[in-house]
């Protein structure tokens, strides 16, 4: 039997409002590198190849990345694609708390995506709330959402239940 998704969220990358100062910034260094002659007044084609395709990775990134996030009364789901192949399943059964709390995703983890170490990995795209997950194995994981408040009530939802910590 499926278990029923009781909060499901997508974010995408580019609802970082910082991803917009991607594009600009790509459209300046590519225009530098096509303008810059070399001495002989002919154009770098390489450099041109080079930051094309630096370029399209980036709006790939960009367009594409985003991070889906489903949780049931069993588990919480969570993808950042096109960074993980496969989901990652963390069930409630290994979760020894569970919070919402604010975070700093620059001096905590350096930024957004998929951040961290293997004892302290981040899943965020924009904002600083989180679900903050602290494992039986002692390891930590944060889940960013844009959905704090809905989250928080089914947080509370699933501890009436006596479902989790």
């Amino acid at each position: 039997m499926e278990s029923v998704v009781l909060f499901k969220e997508r974010q995408a990358m580019w609802q970082n409002p910082i991803m917009w100062g991607v594009l600009p910034g790509m459209i300046f260094a590519f225009t530098m590198v096509f303008t810059k002659a070399k001495p002989d007044g002919s154009i770098d084609w390489t450099g041109v190849w080079v930051l094309a395709i630096v370029f399209g990775l980036l709006i790939f990134l960009v367009v594409l990345g985003n991070m889906r996030t489903e949780i049931t009364e069993e588990c919480i789901l969570v993808r950042w694609f096109p960074l993980q192949r496969k989901v990652r399943e963390i069930r409630w059964a290994d979760v020894k708390k569970a919070e919402l709390r604010n975070y700093s995703p620059l001096t905590e983890y350096g930024g957004w995506g998929l951040k961290g170490s293997r004892k302290n990995r981040a899943y965020n795209v924009t904002g600083d709330r989180g679900l903050q997950l602290e494992l039986n194995d002692g390891k930590k994981v944060l889940i960013g959402t844009r959905k704090s408040e809905a989250l928080e009530a089914l947080l509370h939802e699933l501890r009436r239940k006596s479902l989790i910590v």
